[in-house]
């Protein structure tokens, strides 16, 4: 029984973990790099916010993820969806946002030529 439970627990989480896309992907300069967010199921904003009308826009959360041009997995920050600009790309970096969290990556290599007054304004 207890096995079943945690095989339970351990698929649940795995789809909760892998989300849906929310918005579109966001890319570098150079569309060596991009970030996808991914919407997550809250419950806790659900069943806090029924009743309150007007706050069901800020009950998103999920995963800022950063891919390389191949589709591989670089790194993911989890938070507020909502609330946070766009990634900054700078060089052979990026600061990924999720609400008030942040986290600078540093990439493999160059994100390519920045043009003045590109701020990858993607969201």
């Amino acid at each position: 029984m207890i096995v079943l439970i945690a095989i339970a627990i351990l698929v649940a989480n795995t789809i909760w973990k892998r989300g849906s896309p929310f918005g579109k992907p966001c890319y570098s300069p150079n569309h060596d790099y991009y970030v996808q967010r991914y919407q997550n199921l809250n419950l806790i904003a659900l069943l806090v916010g029924i009743g309150m009308p007007g706050q069901g826009s800020d009950s998103f959360v999920g995963y800022s993820r950063l891919y390389d041009r191949k589709g591989k997995l670089m790194h993911e920050i989890f938070g507020d969806l909502v609330h946070g600009p766009s990634p900054l790309w700078l060089d052979t970096e990026v600061t990924l946002y999720a609400g008030n969290d942040y986290d600078v990556v540093q990439l493999p290599t160059t994100v390519g030529e920045i043009p003045i007054g590109y701020y990858g304004d993607c969201y």
